[in-house]
C-alpha cells in the first residue's frame, strides 16, 4: 500500500511540475513578479530609511499609573428643601414647577414667529475643588431642546460658567432618560479661562425654534449630585471605577513637525462579564472618547487602535493630577481590575509635507473644479463610454471582438485606475495601510497598523509596495499633491493590490465563458466605477477577497460534470480559504462546498478531509487566527468587539430596528439557506454560485454593512449569469455598480474628502449635501440588491431586448423616489 501511494505522490508532483512548466509567457511573468515581490518584502523589512514615519514604544514613557476607586463620595445631592423656581418665560408660554426631590417641569409653547423659552432656577453651594462631577438623570420630550447653566457668586453678583456651544447648553431631548456626567470643573475653566471654586446656581431652560403652533414640552430631572472619585495608586488584585496611564516626556509630544497618528494599545483586563468600558485619551484638560466596549473572556487581553481625532468632550470622570498625555479606562457600568499595558506604540506622521502645501478654501476654490471633474471623468464617464460601446459591438455584430477593440477597453480600465490612483483616495483608511507599510518597512514591525483587517491582508499590500520601498531603499524622492499624506507614486503602489485583483477578476471571468458574452461581462467589471472606485479611489481590498471566491468557481468550472475530479475540489477550497485569510466571507462558498460534499451518496471521507485541510492556514500564523477568532465571535453575538451579526452603521434599513440585536438575523438567514441548499439537492455549480450570490446579498442588508462591500455583489452576478446563460443579470450588474459608486461617492464620503481630505470642501453640495442622503444610498442600494434576487427567482420569465435600458429605468426610479421621500418631503429612516 505504501509502495501505491508513492508512485501515486510521484505521478502528482510530475503532473505539478509539467504544470507549472506550460504556464504561458505571461503568466510566468507575473509568477516571477509575485515570488519577486515576495522575497523583497521579507528581505526589505526594517531596512528602509525612516522618512514619513516615527514608532514610539510607550511602555518606557508610563510614568504613574492612577484609578478611582468603585464608590464616588457624594458632596451634594438635589433634595434638599430649597425650591425651585420658575425665573422666566416666553410671554404667552405656560409653565408648571413640581420639585424638589424631583424636578417635573412641563407647559406649552404657543404660536410665536420667533423663538420661545422658559426657564427654572435654583441656589445651591458646591464646593467644586473637592466635588468637580456632576451626575444627573434627565429626560425631556423628544425634540425640545434644553441646557443646564451653572454660576458662581463674586459678592453680590452672579457669574455664569457657561457657554452657549458647551456640553450642557442647547441640548435636544429624546423623550427617554439622560445620563449625564462631566466634569463641571473642567467645563467651567474651558468657558472662562479661569479655575472656579464654588457653584452658587443653577438654572435649567427648555426652549424651541419660531413655529406657528402649540407644542407641550416636559421636563423630569432627578438625582442630580456632585461627586468626587478620588484618585489613587493602583494596585492589582483592587476593584476601581476606572484606571490612568500617565505618559511623560514622549519624544516627539512637543515637535510640531510630527503628529500624532495614532496609539496602539495592548490592554490586559479582568472585569464582570458584561461590563461595559470606554477608553479615553487625555491631554491636559482636552479629552477624546473612544467606543464602548463590552468584556468577555474573548477580549481579556485584546490590541485597541486608538484614534486622537473627533470632536473633544468634556471628561465624565476626575481629572489626573498632571497635564501629560493620559489613557484612561472608564466602566461606564460594572467594574475594572487587573488592567494592565502588555504593549503600547505611538505612531507618528508628519504634520505636513513639504511639497505639497495644506489645502485651503482658496485652493478649493481655484482647483476644485478641475479636480472634480478629473474624478468624474476617469470614474464615470471614460469607463461608461467604453462600455456603451462595446455593448453596442456586442448587439450590432455577431463577430468576436477584435483585437483593437480588446486593447483599447483594458488600456481605459488601467488607465482611470492609475490616473485616479495618486489623486483621490480615502484619507483614513488610506493612512492605515500606509502605516503598515512604512511600519514594516521603515521598522520592520508587523503592528503598526491593527485589525479588524486581516494580517495577511496586511501582507499583500506589502507585497507590491515592496517595489516602491526598493526605490525609496536607493533613494528615490517621492512628492505629494493637494494635501496628501501619502506620496503621488507611494499611492499607487499601495493600491496596486486592490488593482491587481481587478484585473485577475477580469481575467477569471472570461474563464467561464471565453466567447464574445464572456469577453462583454469581464469588460463591464473592469470598466464598472465601482470595481474602480474600490480599488482605485478608496484602495480597499474587497476585490482581492471577491476575486479568490471567483478563482474557486473557475477550478469548479473546470471540473464539470467529473464527480472524481478531487484536484478542482481542492484547489477551489484552497482558493476560498485563501479568500477567507482575507475576509472571513470567503468561507461562505466553502461551506456550500463542504455541504455539497456531505450529501453526496456516496459520502466519501476522502473528500470531506481533502476539503477541510486548507482550512489549516486559518490557524498557522497565531495573529491572523486571533482576530478571526474575535470576529467569530462576534457574529455569533459573544463579544461586541467586531461587530458583524446586526448592523450597526447607517447603511441599512435592518440598523434602524436595533431590538432585532439579539436575534441575529443574519445567521439565522444564513443557516435557512444552507438547509434549502441541501434539501433541494442540487448541487451543480450553477447552484453553488446561487446560494453564494444569494448569502452575500444577506450578508449585505443584514450585516453591519460598509459601503464597499458591494463590490462583493458585483463578480459574483458576472459569474452567475455566464453559468447559468440569463445575461439579463450581467447587464443589469454593469447599471448597479455605476449606481453604487455615485451614491458612495455623494452621500458616504463626498467629493472634498476624497479629494481634498475634508468634507467640507464637497464641490457638488446641491447633490452631496441632499438631506438625508445617506437614507437615499441606503434604499437605493437595497431596493437595487432585491431586485438582483429578483432576476435570480424570476430565472426565463423576464423577457425584453434591452435589458441595460430595464436596468437603468429600475434603479434610476428607486433614487428618483427615494429623494422625494427624503430630501424633498423630509422623511427619513
Amino acid at each position: 500500500m505504501g509502495g501505491v501511494r508513492a508512485v501515486e505522490l510521484r505521478e502528482y508532483l510530475s503532473s505539478l511540475k509539467n504544470e507549472i512548466l506550460g504556464l504561458s509567457k505571461g503568466k510566468k511573468i507575473v509568477c516571477s513578479l509575485l515570488l519577486i515581490g515576495v522575497i523583497l518584502t521579507l528581505g526589505l523589512a526594517g531596512a528602509v530609511p525612516s522618512q514619513n514615519l516615527q514608532v514610539v514604544n510607550g511602555q518606557q514613557y508610563i510614568s504613574r499609573s492612577y484609578a478611582e476607586p468603585l464608590t464616588a463620595t457624594v458632596g451634594y445631592r438635589d433634595n434638599a428643601p430649597t425650591i425651585w423656581n420658575l425665573t422666566g418665560a416666553q410671554s404667552g408660554t405656560s409653565a408648571q414647577l413640581n420639585s424638589p426631590a424631583t424636578v417635573n417641569f412641563s407647559g406649552f409653547f404657543q404660536p410665536s414667529p420667533t423663538p420661545t423659552f422658559a426657564q427654572i432656577t435654583r441656589k445651591l453651594s458646591v464646593n467644586l475643588e473637592e466635588y468637580p462631577i456632576l451626575f444627573a438623570q434627565v429626560s425631556v420630550s423628544q425634540g425640545t431642546g434644553y441646557g443646564i447653566r451653572f454660576f458662581t457668586s463674586h459678592g453680590k453678583n452672579m457669574i455664569p460658567i457657561w457657554n452657549n456651544s458647551d456640553f450642557l447648553d442647547h441640548r435636544i431631548g429624546t423623550g427617554n432618560v439622560e445620563n449625564i456626567q462631566a466634569n463641571i470643573e473642567d467645563l467651567a475653566e474651558q468657558n472662562i479661562g479661569t479655575a472656579v471654586q464654588n457653584i452658587s446656581q443653577v438654572e435649567i431652560f427648555v426652549e424651541r425654534p419660531a413655529m406657528n403652533a402649540t407644542t407641550a414640552f416636559s421636563l423630569n430631572l432627578q438625582n442630580m449630585q456632585f461627586l468626587s472619585y478620588k484618585l489613587v495608586p493602583y494596585q492589582n488584585g483592587t476593584t476601581y471605577h476606572s484606571v490612568y496611564f500617565t505618559f511623560d516626556h514622549l519624544p516627539t509630544a512637543e515637535n510640531t513637525s510630527w503628529t500624532l497618528n495614532k496609539i496602539n494599545l495592548g490592554l490586559k483586563i479582568s472585569a464582570p462579564v458584561g461590563t461595559a468600558y470606554q477608553i479615553y485619551q487625555l491631554n491636559g484638560s482636552t479629552a477624546l472618547p473612544g467606543s464602548l466596549y463590552h468584556y468577555s473572556s474573548t477580549i481579556a487581553s485584546y490590541d485597541y487602535s486608538l484614534y486622537p481625532k473627533g470632536s473633544p468632550i468634556v471628561f465624565p470622570d476626575s481629572l489626573p493630577p498632571t497635564h501629560s498625555y493620559t489613557i484612561a479606562v472608564v466602566a461606564q457600568t460594572g467594574s475594572l481590575s487587573n488592567v494592565s499595558v502588555q504593549s503600547v506604540s505611538f505612531i507618528f506622521t508628519p504634520s505636513q509635507n513639504s511639497s505639497s502645501p495644506a489645502v485651503t478654501a482658496q485652493t478649493v476654490s481655484t482647483q476644485g473644479s478641475f479636480w472634480y471633474g478629473y474624478l468624474i471623468f476617469f470614474l464615470f464617464v471614460a469607463p461608461i463610454t467604453m462600455a456603451f460601446f462595446l455593448y453596442n459591438r456586442f448587439r450590432g455584430d455577431d463577430n468576436d471582438f477584435k483585437f483593437w477593440q480588446i486593447g483599447v477597453a483594458v488600456s481605459v480600465g488601467i488607465i482611470c485606475r492609475l490616473a485616479l490612483a495618486p489623486v483621490a483616495a480615502q484619507p483614513f483608511d488610506i493612512g492605515i495601510y500606509a502605516t503598515s507599510a512604512r511600519g514594516w518597512f521603515e521598522f520592520g514591525s508587523a503592528g503598526t497598523s491593527l485589525g479588524p483587517t486581516l494580517p495577511f491582508t496586511f501582507f499583500l499590500y506589502w507585497v507590491p509596495y515592496s517595489f516602491y520601498a526598493l526605490l525609496l531603499k536607493f533613494g528615490f524622492q517621492d512628492f505629494f499633491i493637494l494635501g496628501h499624506q501619502t506620496g503621488f507614486f507611494e499611492s499607487i503602489f499601495l493600491k496596486a493590490f486592490p488593482i491587481t485583483a481587478d484585473l485577475f477578476i477580469s481575467y477569471l471571468i472570461v474563464k467561464f465563458n471565453p466567447g464574445k458574452v464572456g469577453k462583454l461581462f469581464a469588460f463591464f467589471y473592469l470598466l464598472n466605477p465601482l470595481s474602480i472606485y474600490v480599488s482605485s479611489v478608496w484602495g480597499q481590498y474587497e476585490a482581492s477577497t471577491v476575486s479568490f471566491i471567483v478563482l474557486g468557481f473557475v477550478f469548479l468550472f473546470k471540473k464539470g460534470d467529473d464527480e472524481c475530479g478531487l484536484s478542482h475540489d481542492f484547489k477551489a477550497s484552497i482558493a476560498f480559504t485563501l479568500s477567507a485569510m482575507i475576509e472571513l466571507v470567503g468561507l461562505i462558498p466553502l461551506a456550500f462546498l463542504l455541504l455539497k460534499s456531505l450529501f453526496t451518496r456516496p459520502l466519501k471521507i476522502k473528500t470531506i478531509l481533502v476539503l477541510l485541510c486548507p482550512l489549516i492556514l486559518l490557524v498557522a500564523y497565531p495573529p491572523e487566527f486571533h482576530l478571526i477568532y474575535l470576529i467569530g465571535a462576534a457574529a455569533v453575538g459573544a463579544s461586541s468587539v467586531l461587530l458583524l451579526a446586526q448592523p450597526h452603521t447607517p447603511y441599512t434599513i435592518m440598523s434602524n430596528f436595533p431590538q432585532l440585536a439579539a436575534l441575529h438575523p443574519l445567521i439565522f438567514l444564513l443557516a435557512a439557506l444552507a438547509v434549502v441548499f441541501v434539501w433541494r439537492r442540487n448541487f451543480g455549480l450553477q447552484s453553488l454560485v446561487t446560494y453564494t450570490m444569494i448569502a452575500f446579498v444577506f450578508f449585505m442588508i443584514f450585516s453591519a454593512q460598509q459601503p464597499q462591500w458591494w463590490v462583493f455583489i458585483l463578480p459574483l452576478g458576472f459569474v452567475y449569469a455566464l453559468v447559468s446563460e440569463k445575461y439579463s443579470v450581467g447587464m443589469y450588474m454593469l447599471v448597479f455598480g455605476a449606481m453604487v459608486a455615485f451614491l458612495t461617492l455623494s452621500f458616504t464620503q463626498g467629493s472634498g474628502y476624497m479629494l481634498f481630505g475634508s468634507p467640507k470642501y464637497d464641490l457638488l453640495p446641491s447633490v452631496e449635501n441632499l438631506k438625508h442622503g445617506i437614507d437615499l444610498f441606503t434604499v437605493t442600494t437595497t431596493v437595487g440588491a432585491l431586485t438582483l434576487l429578483g432576476y435570480i427567482v424570476a430565472a426565463d420569465k423576464i423577457s425584453g431586448t434591452r435589458p441595460l435600458l430595464r436596468s437603468s429605468i429600475i434603479l434610476s426610479s428607486v433614487l428618483l423616489f427615494s429623494f422625494l421621500v427624503f430630501s424633498v418631503f423630509g422623511a427619513s429612516l
